[in-house]
Protein backbone atom coordinates (compact mmCIF):
# COMPACT_ATOMS: atom_id res chain seq x y z
CA UNK A 1 0.00 0.00 0.00
CA UNK A 2 1.34 2.89 -1.08
CA UNK A 3 1.97 6.07 1.58
CA UNK A 4 3.51 9.40 2.72
CA UNK A 5 5.04 10.54 5.34
CA UNK A 6 6.24 13.44 6.92
CA UNK A 7 9.41 13.85 9.16
CA UNK A 8 9.96 16.93 11.38
CA UNK A 9 13.77 18.19 13.00
CA UNK A 10 14.62 20.57 15.27
CA UNK A 11 17.61 21.51 17.31
CA UNK A 12 16.64 22.36 20.92
CA UNK A 13 19.54 25.22 21.54
CA UNK A 14 21.50 27.15 19.19
CA UNK A 15 20.62 28.25 15.24
CA UNK A 16 18.12 26.55 13.89
CA UNK A 17 19.21 23.36 11.06
CA UNK A 18 19.09 24.38 7.98
CA UNK A 19 17.74 21.74 4.92
CA UNK A 20 21.58 21.78 3.81
CA UNK A 21 22.74 20.55 7.26
CA UNK A 22 19.95 17.73 7.12
CA UNK A 23 20.27 17.03 3.68
CA UNK A 24 24.40 16.25 4.62
CA UNK A 25 23.12 14.04 7.76
CA UNK A 26 21.08 11.96 5.53
CA UNK A 27 23.91 11.73 2.79
CA UNK A 28 21.59 13.18 0.08
CA UNK A 29 23.70 13.99 -2.96
CA UNK A 30 22.22 17.25 -4.15
CA UNK A 31 21.75 20.61 -2.78
CA UNK A 32 18.15 20.85 -1.86
CA UNK A 33 18.03 24.35 -2.42
CA UNK A 34 18.92 23.75 -6.01
CA UNK A 35 17.14 20.37 -6.23
CA UNK A 36 13.08 20.17 -5.09
CA UNK A 37 12.85 16.54 -4.37
CA UNK A 38 15.95 14.43 -3.42
CA UNK A 39 16.23 10.45 -4.46
CA UNK A 40 17.93 8.12 -2.06
CA UNK A 41 17.93 4.49 -1.16
CA UNK A 42 16.47 3.33 2.06
CA UNK A 43 17.99 0.50 4.46
CA UNK A 44 16.14 -2.27 2.57
CA UNK A 45 16.94 -0.99 -0.92
CA UNK A 46 13.74 0.76 -1.58
CA UNK A 47 14.09 4.07 -3.81
CA UNK A 48 12.05 7.41 -2.12
CA UNK A 49 11.82 11.26 -3.11
CA UNK A 50 12.39 13.71 -0.03
CA UNK A 51 10.91 17.28 -0.39
CA UNK A 52 12.61 19.28 2.11
CA UNK A 53 11.17 22.79 3.42
CA UNK A 54 11.65 25.54 5.81
CA UNK A 55 8.41 27.36 4.93
CA UNK A 56 6.62 28.54 8.32
CA UNK A 57 3.96 26.62 7.10
CA UNK A 58 4.98 23.05 6.36
CA UNK A 59 7.21 23.22 10.19
CA UNK A 60 4.07 22.88 12.88
CA UNK A 61 4.13 19.49 14.62
CA UNK A 62 4.21 18.22 18.46
CA UNK A 63 5.96 18.72 20.97
CA UNK A 64 6.19 18.00 24.69
CA UNK A 65 5.14 20.67 26.92
CA UNK A 66 5.52 23.69 24.75
CA UNK A 67 1.95 24.52 24.10
CA UNK A 68 0.92 27.88 23.97
CA UNK A 69 -2.04 30.10 22.69
CA UNK A 70 -0.12 30.87 19.36
CA UNK A 71 1.00 27.24 18.58
CA UNK A 72 -1.55 24.92 19.96
CA UNK A 73 -0.44 21.34 21.27
CA UNK A 74 2.16 22.41 18.61
CA UNK A 75 5.42 24.14 18.02
CA UNK A 76 7.60 24.98 14.58
CA UNK A 77 9.97 22.77 14.01
CA UNK A 78 13.08 23.66 12.20
CA UNK A 79 12.95 21.41 8.69
CA UNK A 80 10.48 19.21 7.51
CA UNK A 81 10.81 16.55 5.13
CA UNK A 82 8.04 15.03 2.75
CA UNK A 83 8.87 11.66 2.01
CA UNK A 84 7.26 9.20 -0.52
CA UNK A 85 8.28 5.91 -1.88
CA UNK A 86 8.98 5.25 -5.11
CA UNK A 87 9.76 1.83 -5.46
CA UNK A 88 10.46 -0.90 -2.91
CA UNK A 89 13.14 -3.55 -3.18
CA UNK A 90 11.26 -6.37 -4.31
CA UNK A 91 8.36 -7.18 -6.51
CA UNK A 92 6.33 -7.99 -3.54
CA UNK A 93 7.48 -5.26 -1.28
CA UNK A 94 5.06 -3.76 1.22
CA UNK A 95 5.89 -0.35 0.73
CA UNK A 96 4.44 1.13 4.10
CA UNK A 97 6.63 -1.21 5.87
CA UNK A 98 9.36 -0.03 3.54
CA UNK A 99 8.71 3.98 4.19
CA UNK A 100 8.75 2.82 8.04
CA UNK A 101 11.92 1.39 7.97
CA UNK A 102 12.99 4.55 6.39
CA UNK A 103 11.64 6.84 8.49
CA UNK A 104 13.43 4.87 11.75
CA UNK A 105 16.72 4.74 9.71
CA UNK A 106 16.67 8.62 9.10
CA UNK A 107 15.57 9.26 12.59
CA UNK A 108 18.45 7.21 13.96
CA UNK A 109 20.82 9.45 11.45
CA UNK A 110 19.53 12.41 12.70
CA UNK A 111 19.66 11.95 16.31
CA UNK A 112 23.57 10.66 16.01
CA UNK A 113 24.64 14.16 14.06
CA UNK A 114 22.93 16.69 16.89
CA UNK A 115 22.81 15.27 20.25
CA UNK A 116 19.65 16.54 22.08
CA UNK A 117 17.67 16.78 18.93
CA UNK A 118 13.77 16.58 18.78
CA UNK A 119 11.96 14.88 15.77
CA UNK A 120 8.70 13.97 14.86
CA UNK A 121 7.56 11.62 12.11
CA UNK A 122 4.45 10.11 10.93
CA UNK A 123 3.22 7.81 7.71
CA UNK A 124 -0.88 8.59 6.31
CA UNK A 125 -1.18 5.23 5.45
CA UNK A 126 -1.74 3.18 8.89
CA UNK A 127 -0.67 5.92 11.38
CA UNK A 128 2.23 5.05 12.70
CA UNK A 129 3.60 7.66 14.38
CA UNK A 130 7.02 8.55 16.64
CA UNK A 131 8.05 11.56 18.50
CA UNK A 132 11.89 11.77 20.29
CA UNK A 133 14.00 13.65 22.09
CA UNK A 134 17.11 12.49 23.95
CA UNK A 135 18.28 13.98 27.09
CA UNK A 136 21.55 15.51 27.22
CA UNK A 137 22.48 14.62 30.95
CA UNK A 138 21.91 11.68 32.66
CA UNK A 139 22.80 11.89 36.83
CA UNK A 140 20.94 8.93 38.78
CA UNK A 141 18.40 9.08 36.30
CA UNK A 142 14.74 7.64 37.01
CA UNK A 143 13.18 5.39 33.96
CA UNK A 144 9.81 4.94 33.04
CA UNK A 145 8.12 2.65 29.85
CA UNK A 146 4.91 2.17 29.54
CA UNK A 147 3.62 -0.48 26.62
CA UNK A 148 0.47 -0.91 25.36
CA UNK A 149 -1.32 -3.30 22.66
CA UNK A 150 -4.59 -4.20 20.80
CA UNK A 151 -3.56 -7.44 21.96
CA UNK A 152 -2.03 -9.67 24.04
CA UNK A 153 1.72 -11.23 23.83
CA UNK A 154 2.59 -13.85 21.76
CA UNK A 155 5.35 -14.88 24.37
CA UNK A 156 4.41 -16.84 27.32
CA UNK A 157 5.31 -14.45 30.63
CA UNK A 158 5.88 -11.74 28.93
CA UNK A 159 6.69 -8.62 30.99
CA UNK A 160 7.91 -4.95 29.99
CA UNK A 161 10.35 -5.02 32.64
CA UNK A 162 11.99 -8.07 31.73
CA UNK A 163 12.06 -6.73 28.22
CA UNK A 164 13.88 -3.71 29.45
CA UNK A 165 16.10 -6.20 31.97
CA UNK A 166 17.37 -7.78 28.74
CA UNK A 167 17.34 -4.48 27.04
CA UNK A 168 19.57 -2.54 29.18
CA UNK A 169 21.83 -5.61 29.91
CA UNK A 170 24.57 -4.86 27.26
CA UNK A 171 25.18 -1.58 29.43
CA UNK A 172 27.20 -2.34 32.42
CA UNK A 173 26.33 -1.74 34.64
CA UNK A 174 22.70 -2.93 33.51
CA UNK A 175 19.51 -1.12 35.70
CA UNK A 176 16.93 -3.80 36.82
CA UNK A 177 13.46 -2.57 35.97
CA UNK A 178 10.17 -3.98 38.07
CA UNK A 179 6.78 -3.48 37.40
CA UNK A 180 4.88 -0.37 38.54
CA UNK A 181 0.69 0.18 37.56
CA UNK A 182 0.59 0.80 34.23
CA UNK A 183 -2.34 3.91 34.79
CA UNK A 184 0.06 6.02 37.06
CA UNK A 185 1.26 7.25 33.57
CA UNK A 186 -1.30 8.15 31.65
CA UNK A 187 -2.90 11.97 31.25
CA UNK A 188 -6.45 12.62 30.77
CA UNK A 189 -6.64 13.17 27.02
CA UNK A 190 -8.69 16.22 27.64
CA UNK A 191 -6.14 18.22 30.08
CA UNK A 192 -2.55 16.48 28.24
CA UNK A 193 -1.70 20.15 26.97
CA UNK A 194 0.24 18.93 24.09
CA UNK A 195 -0.23 16.66 21.07
CA UNK A 196 2.57 13.85 22.04
CA UNK A 197 0.94 13.46 25.37
CA UNK A 198 -3.12 13.97 23.97
CA UNK A 199 -2.02 11.09 21.56
CA UNK A 200 -0.77 8.78 24.21
CA UNK A 201 -3.46 9.37 26.01
CA UNK A 202 -5.99 8.35 23.35
CA UNK A 203 -4.05 5.32 22.99
CA UNK A 204 -3.63 3.60 26.04
CA UNK A 205 -7.57 3.82 26.20
CA UNK A 206 -7.42 1.18 24.20
CA UNK A 207 -8.45 -2.30 25.38
CA UNK A 208 -6.07 -4.94 24.85
CA UNK A 209 -2.82 -5.17 26.94
CA UNK A 210 -1.29 -2.21 29.05
CA UNK A 211 1.76 -2.59 31.25
CA UNK A 212 4.62 -0.06 33.22
CA UNK A 213 8.02 -0.62 34.42
CA UNK A 214 10.44 1.53 36.21
CA UNK A 215 14.25 1.61 37.13
CA UNK A 216 15.40 3.79 39.84
CA UNK A 217 18.92 4.27 38.82
CA UNK A 218 20.54 4.88 35.29
CA UNK A 219 24.03 4.41 35.72
CA UNK A 220 25.07 4.50 31.68
CA UNK A 221 26.07 7.91 29.71
CA UNK A 222 23.40 9.65 28.05
CA UNK A 223 24.21 8.32 24.70
CA UNK A 224 23.28 4.98 25.76
CA UNK A 225 19.97 5.39 26.45
CA UNK A 226 18.88 5.56 22.56
CA UNK A 227 20.62 2.47 21.63
CA UNK A 228 18.35 0.89 24.84
CA UNK A 229 15.41 2.04 23.55
CA UNK A 230 15.77 0.32 20.68
CA UNK A 231 16.97 -2.87 21.85
CA UNK A 232 14.04 -2.30 23.74
CA UNK A 233 11.50 -2.06 20.65
CA UNK A 234 13.54 -5.46 18.98
CA UNK A 235 12.65 -6.79 22.82
CA UNK A 236 8.77 -5.95 22.24
CA UNK A 237 8.64 -6.66 18.66
CA UNK A 238 9.39 -10.26 19.58
CA UNK A 239 6.22 -10.77 21.52
CA UNK A 240 3.73 -8.66 19.32
CA UNK A 241 2.97 -7.39 15.83
CA UNK A 242 2.06 -3.90 16.50
CA UNK A 243 2.26 -2.17 19.99
CA UNK A 244 2.44 1.20 21.61
CA UNK A 245 5.60 2.63 23.76
CA UNK A 246 6.00 5.50 25.51
CA UNK A 247 9.69 6.27 27.69
CA UNK A 248 9.85 8.72 30.47
CA UNK A 249 13.33 10.35 31.55
CA UNK A 250 13.38 11.98 34.85
CA UNK A 251 9.85 12.64 34.94
CA UNK A 252 10.28 13.86 30.85
CA UNK A 253 8.41 12.23 27.88
CA UNK A 254 11.31 11.61 25.79
CA UNK A 255 10.20 9.21 23.18
CA UNK A 256 6.61 8.23 22.53
CA UNK A 257 6.05 5.51 19.59
CA UNK A 258 2.90 4.20 18.19
CA UNK A 259 2.19 1.12 15.95
CA UNK A 260 5.41 -0.32 15.74
CA UNK A 261 6.23 -3.16 14.03
CA UNK A 262 9.36 -4.49 14.77
CA UNK A 263 10.79 -6.87 11.88
CA UNK A 264 7.37 -7.65 10.81
CA UNK A 265 5.86 -6.77 6.94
Amino acid sequence: MASDAGLLVRRRTGDALTVRQVATALGLPDDPSAVRWQRTTGPDGSLFGLRMSTEPGDLLGPAVGESSAEWPAERPYDCYLHVTIDQTAGEDGDSTAALRAFCRSAVSRLHGAWPGLETAFGLDADGSYSYRIDPREVRGTEIELWLGSAAQPAVPLFSPAGAADRAAAADRPGPRFHACPPGRFIPDAESAGDAVTETLALRAGRPGFRAAARTAGWSGAPEALPGFTERLLTECGAAFEEFDLALWVDGRLCRNEVAVRVGLP
